[in-house]
């Protein structure tokens, strides 16, 4: 799959966020345990606030249920204490009214039980009145005209009891009893309804001190509520917003992993946040990168593998086939050396036999000297000797023939050895000297049969002019002893030059089984080189394989 262009944003800058330094930007950008902090802050502040409303309330409502309390013990108790003990007086009248007393004794607890009643009421009056001045404000409308009514009121009807009804309850006058104590009524009702006024001012006060609590208690109760709404709003918005972030941030990582599970390496994160997750993104966006590059490279340098493995595959083929060839022309050389050294052992043995038919002339050549007399016979004799010298000679010109083809041929060979080491390379540059040396060889044998032959030419054209002579031998007896000189001399140097040849070709038979046996190792070289070269070409295949199975898996990629 063809790669798309390179993600020159995966990574943003360091220190770079969306929304510049806004509470926002700053809330992403902050660690996920600073996250998770400022939620957890932002409860603990919550709950202080509510604790700190909730203490407060309940401060004041302890406040109130005290002063309730107080007013219910202090002062709604007490002026029902008096109105208790006013109900008492007005009952010890009505039995006095109702009963008249009969004896002193019955006067006596009479007035023992009115003054006990008064007295209570005196002490509950006092207390009422020390319950108001200690309750302050909330009962400000307690003790005031209603109160005073009552105690003016009572203390006129305690007048008219003590002065008038009293003595005529003691002297059991009914009548005058009944006189004073309808005087004293409107008295007595006064006192009554004022305290009933009272009474109905403590229980107004009652009633709103406990209307006060409970709209304390319904207000403070009301503020917690709101402070704990208002504050479970702001924790849930940033526990949102926090998650949200989070679960962006893990959505967008999910979706790059996911992709990468895929083969697919263009997604990207895109984070730009400094928190965890934002990292996170960051260092998977620079990895998706360097793996796109890498997968790049990878699918690049399997490629450029490929190509050069099947140039390699050729080469190889090529090379091979050259070394077999080369094995092939080697062979054929080894064959031709073998045929030169033999043949060259042939021209050794003709060499040799030259050789001592050379030295027989000269021994025939001492004899004419010394038997002049017998010149004819030795003239015959050695017409007989230079005829067989002319057969040797042009033996010796067909054996020098054949070396000068041998030569020939073993020099084209050297030619065609050099040239096909040259297409091996490497592997034949030993092979190379070698035929080289062989050539140069051939070229030396080329040259010494040339000398033979130049030689021989010269024996046989002086066994011609020998013919000659002995044929005027008759005439000329006298002039054997001049030849004789002349004859010396050239079987001297036929002498010298037949036992060089023979040196020259010894060497050239040994050099040709030496170039026969370098050949064989020439051959045998060929022929690892060539399996060798066989296991390099089924290397270079298998890596041609290799190649391309890396450039299928890197081709399942999207990059």
């Amino acid at each position: 799959m063809s790669p798309s262009a390179p993600l020159a944003t995966a990574v943003p800058p360091a220190g770079s966020s969306r929304g510049g330094k806004s509470p926002a930007a700053l809330f992403r950008n902050a660690g996920i345990r600073a996250k998770i902090m400022s939620i957890v802050t932002a409860l603990a502040v919550v709950a202080l606030v509510v604790a700190i409303v909730s203490i407060y309330a309940m401060q004041q409502i302890a406040g109130d249920a005290r002063a309730l309390t107080s007013l219910q013990n202090d002062v709604s108790f007490n002026i029902g204490a008096v109105h208790q003990e006013e109900l008492k007086s007005r009952m010890l009248i009505g039995t006095a009214a109702a009963m008249p007393l009969a004896t002193d004794q019955e006067v006596a607890d009479w007035q023992a039980k009115m003054a006990a009643t008064d007295g209570d009421l005196d002490a509950d009056a006092a207390a009422y009145e020390a319950g108001i001045a200690e309750l302050g404000d909330i009962t400000a409308t307690l003790g005031g005209a209603d109160w005073a009514a009552f105690t003016s009121a009572w203390a006129d009807w305690k007048n008219e009891r003590d002065t008038a009804m009293l003595p005529a309850a003691a002297s059991g006058d009914h009548a005058a009893f009944q006189a004073a104590y309808d005087a004293a009524s409107a008295h007595l009702n006064d006192a009554i309804d004022a305290l009933e006024a009272e009474e109905t001012l403590v229980a107004d006060a009652s009633s709103a001190l406990s209307a006060k609590a409970a709209s304390e208690a319904t207000f403070y109760t009301t503020l917690a509520i709101v402070v704990l709404a208002l504050g479970l709003a702001l924790v849930l918005s940033i526990a949102l917003f926090a998650a949200g972030t989070i679960r962006k941030q893990v959505r967008d990582v999910h979706k790059v992993a996911e992709a990468l599970a895929k083969g697919d390496l263009t997604v990207t994160s895109g984070a730009v946040t400094r928190d965890e997750l934002g990292r996170m993104g960051q260092a998977l966006d620079a990895a998706t990168l360097a793996l796109r590059q890498t997968m790049e490279s990878v699918a690049e340098s399997a490629t450029q593998v490929a190509g050069a493995s099947e140039e390699l595959s050729a080469s190889n083929r090529q090379v091979t086939a050259g070394a077999e060839e080369m094995t092939a022309q080697a062979d054929k050389v080894s064959g031709a050396a073998d045929e030169v050294s033999r043949n060259l052992g042939d021209v050794s043995k003709g060499s040799d036999e030259m050789t001592a038919s050379i030295r027989e002339i000269a021994h025939s050549a001492s004899e004419a000297a010394r038997v002049a007399a017998q010149a004819a016979t030795a003239a015959d004799a050695a017409n007989s000797q230079i005829g067989r010298l002319g057969v040797s000679s042009q033996e010796i010109g067909n054996v020098v023939k054949v070396i000068t083809s041998i030569a020939d041929q073993t020099n084209l060979l050297a030619l065609n050895a050099t040239i096909e080491a040259a297409r091996a390379g490497e592997a034949g540059r030993g092979f190379a000297v070698v035929a080289g040396e062989v050539g140069e060889l051939a070229r030396e044998t080329s040259r010494a049969t040339e000398d033979i032959s130049n030689r021989v030419r010269a024996i046989q054209a002086d066994a011609e002019g020998a013919v000659a002579a002995i044929e005027e031998i008759g005439q000329i007896v006298e002039r054997i002893n001049e030849f004789q000189s002349t004859i010396a001399s050239a079987i001297e140097e036929q002498t010298a030059t037949t036992n060089e040849m023979g040196r020259g070709v010894s060497d050239a038979a040994s050099s040709s089984h030496d170039i026969a046996t370098n050949i064989s190792g020439v051959a045998q070289s060929a022929s690892t080189s060539a399996a060798v070269l066989s296991e390099m070409h089924a290397a270079v295949v298998e890596l041609a394989q290799l190649a391309q199975r890396m450039h299928d898996k890197v081709e399942t990629f999207t990059y």
